[in-house]
């Protein structure tokens, strides 16, 4: 699938709609997405043409909009998107949402513990890290989230051959003077 060339994709260090605007021409190559699934919700006729309302499960860096211009092309009518919300950023749901005004943000620690893996930090490895130390090794391959004691989040580590070791190097630290 070929994003749209007003998409916010780079090419040469300048987004795609940057350079629609400066009017040049350019395709920006197509990429491999998976779409999951396509649930169509509604079909209705409007004054203008037809409406379709559907749910699209879909891998990163798929532009929806894209399907709608790809079907629309398909079918020879023309497709355009008219509306889109997101339901789901992996792991985080609409459901989980809350009207703006009464929206509370959630602690580092907690979004990052839907993402990856978590570490608590005893004090001497806090204060390693603090310097930019590594410590022993994460029990996953995966980079890990460290988070001290009381559950702040002070950095992501990443397992790193150095010489004959296996260790954990802090590859984000954020260190307060109180986590130490």
């Amino acid at each position: 699938m070929a994003p749209s060339s007003v998409s916010a994709i780079k090419v040469d260090g300048k987004t795609g709609h940057e350079r629609v605007r400066a009017g040049e021409e350019f395709e920006l190559p197509s990429r491999e997405v998976t779409i999951t699934s396509i649930e169509i919700h509604d079909i209705h006729r409007t004054d203008v043409g037809i409406e379709l309302r559907i749910s699209v499960i879909c891998s990163a860096g798929t532009y929806i909009r894209a399907i709608a211009r790809d079907l629309g092309s398909i079918l020879g009518v023309g497709g355009h998107l008219s509306a889109l919300r997101r339901t789901l950023v992996s792991p985080f749901d609409l459901s989980e949402c809350a009207p703006w005004e009464s929206a509370e943000p959630i602690p580092t620690a907690t979004g990052i513990s839907r993402i990856l893996p978590i570490r608590e930090l005893d004090p001497s490895e806090l204060n390693e890290i603090s310097f930019g130390r590594t410590i022993s090794a994460n029990q996953t391959e995966r980079t890990t989230a460290a988070l001290s004691a009381d559950g702040t989040f002070v950095a992501l580590l990443a397992n790193r051959q150095i010489g004959e070791k296996i260790l954990a190097a802090p590859t984000l630290v954020s260190m307060k003077e109180s986590a130490l």
